[in-house]
């Protein structure tokens, strides 16, 4: 058996000992990232943010095992402590894409395309899905609505494709037009939130601009501390208490936490300074951890029943449908690339719609909140698995790759 060359770290090189016993095996991890099944193991959770291992089709599953219908390692009084948590990981999140969407504001074709996209599967799946409540006996009392748009906004989310850009091109300008769509997702949710608290009796309107209020607050607030600061420790718990701040406020008014930080992005982003370098930096520490506990939290609020059986195939369905439609509103807005393999590449589902559907069980009625995310979470691991069956294979060629490049820039 032949043995591949060693490369090794000992001062000399490798000595013979190193040579017998050849070169590390790789890790689990690192054989995911590398391999044929990368795309369904490597996603990026929303705009802004790095591609990370182990997305929903892990973690949903293990906060199902861990949750209180399984192993009831996190029980419902867990569970009730990790709302706060789950309000400051989404207001991180809009941070993100607040931050990506002010830097990158001048590919509008590619921003309109993924709102158009968007648009369209918030539509179908939430008029789809509205006729099956209210011709069915699924228990929303009054909400049926409500539920239903909530889940097409959890269903709009699309997280596009992690192949390298250099050998597929096509896949690059589909996660640009999947990353975009994630703006008018978060201005739909943050109304419907406030819809949600008008069934319980009257609010004010001016309840729709909480979320740039506090966003635009808490950014004027921590660009002053963070211009000031100077050792390392100080910022970084200067910006958790800004994030913390987003979220807190958010759950209390209970408007959206992914608005509220969106607005906090662009402020801080748009103004001079040091603190969009600073927030950068030190959110990314807390990346990872935080969309990780947005999945287990999914995963652990699921509830099996009849009902959620009886809307997670529609639910999957009508996404499918309200991507296909939208790919081929917008394949005309990006010369380049064929409507069918656009929508292949907006099947697999986004985090940030995860991360939406708990805001919504948060606000609904108890009963409606459950469907709610229990509907999202499974219709999000049937959704991975089709995008893996769907997604195209890469060209052989890279001749498209200029005319790609020249469609994601041009205003």
């Amino acid at each position: 058996m032949t043995r591949e060359p060693l490369r090794s770290r000992e001062l000399g090189g490798a000595d013979p000992l190193d040579t017998q016993l050849g070169l590390p095996r790789q890790s689990l991890l690192q054989r995911l990232r590398d391999g044929r099944l990368a795309p369904l193991f490597q996603r990026r959770a929303a705009l802004g943010l790095r591609p990370g291992i182990a997305p929903a089709i892990v973690l949903v599953p293990m906060g199902m095992l861990l949750g209180p219908q399984v192993l009831n390692v996190l029980s419902v009084e867990v569970l009730a402590h990790l709302q706060v948590g789950i309000s400051i990981g989404l207001a991180l999140l809009g941070i993100f894409v607040g931050r990506a969407l002010a830097r990158e504001v001048r590919n509008l074709r590619v921003i309109v395309a993924g709102n158009i996209e968007s648009g369209m599967t918030i539509v179908i799946v939430g008029l789809a899905l509205w006729f099956i409540i209210t011709q069915s006996l699924v228990p929303v009392g009054g909400s049926a609505v409500l539920v239903a748009f909530c889940l097409a906004v959890t269903a709009a989310a699309s997280s596009g494709h992690t192949a390298d850009p250099r050998s597929d091109p096509a896949a690059r300008l589909a996660s640009r037009v999947a990353d975009f769509d994630d703006l008018l997702l978060i201005l739909t949710g943050a109304v419907l939130l406030v819809l949600v608290r008008r069934s319980y009796g009257p609010v004010s309107p001016t309840l729709l601009v909480a979320p740039v209020v506090i966003g635009v607050a808490v950014a004027l607030a921590g660009l002053l501390l963070f211009e000031h600061s100077e050792e390392e420790s100080e910022r970084g718990l200067l910006v958790l208490g800004a994030v913390s701040l987003i979220g807190g406020a958010s759950a209390y008014l209970m408007t959206s936490s992914l608005a509220a930080g969106l607005v906090a992005g662009l402020v801080w982003t748009l103004l001079p300074g040091r603190a969009d370098e600073i927030v950068s930096r030190e959110a990314q520490k807390l990346q990872h951890p935080l969309v990780a506990l947005l999945l287990v939290a999914a995963g652990a609020f699921f509830v099996p029943s009849v009902m959620v059986l009886w809307l997670v195939v529609p639910y999957v369905l009508f996404r499918l449908v309200g991507k296909i439609l939208g790919a081929i509103s917008t394949a005309a807005l990006l010369p380049g690339i064929r409507a069918v393999d656009l929508a292949g590449y907006l099947v697999p589902p986004g985090v940030i719609g995860v991360g939406f559907s708990l805001t919504f069980m948060l606000a609904l009625p108890a009963e409606a909140g459950r469907i709610v995310v229990s509907v999202a979470a499974a219709g999000t691991l049937i959704s991975e698995v089709l995008g893996m069956l769907l997604v195209p294979a890469a060209p052989t060629s890279n001749g498209a790759t200029d005319e790609m490049a020249n469609a994601e820039t041009t205003p």
